[in-house]
């Protein structure tokens, strides 16, 4: 049985108060600001197109901080990419059918809200990151 694969990417905005921004989906799941990656987009153009639409930020991409896979019985393959970014201008968030709310909140209620990470919101603030490069010719 083939597996189908799905990137997904994320944003790590901080403020200048070390609050993360976080997104409330109607299942009332808290997560980073992200999503599906489309198809012909780049990693980085999905994690921008995603942080816009989630929460009305315009931002600019950093570093990739964490990549994180699983598998699903379902025969789903689901690779996680979270970048650093950094929040150009305002928020202009406007309530929409994907995300009941936003918000800024401190490290450690980033760290409850979204478990997934397993040492925690706080350590990928503090990961230098990877080099990330697109449309490199091999």
């Amino acid at each position: 049985m083939t597996k189908t694969h799905t990137d997904v990417t994320y944003v790590l905005v901080l403020d200048d108060k070390e609050r993360v921004l976080v997104v409330k989906n109607y299942q009332g799941s808290w997560s980073l600001p992200g999503g599906k990656r489309e198809n012909g987009e780049t990693l980085q153009q999905a994690a921008v197109r995603e942080a816009w639409e989630e929460a009305g930020a315009r931002v600019e991409i950093k570093n990739i901080v964490c990549v994180s896979e699983t598998t699903k019985p379902e025969q789903r393959h689901l690779t996680f990419f979270v970048f650093q970014a950094t929040l150009i201008g305002n928020i202009n968030w406007q309530s929409n059918n994907e995300i009941e709310a936003i918000d800024w909140v401190d490290l450690e209620t980033a760290s409850r809200l979204m478990p997934w990470y397993p040492k925690g919101v706080k350590q990928l603030t503090m990961a230098s990151g990877a080099l990330y490069f697109q449309d490199v010719t091999r």
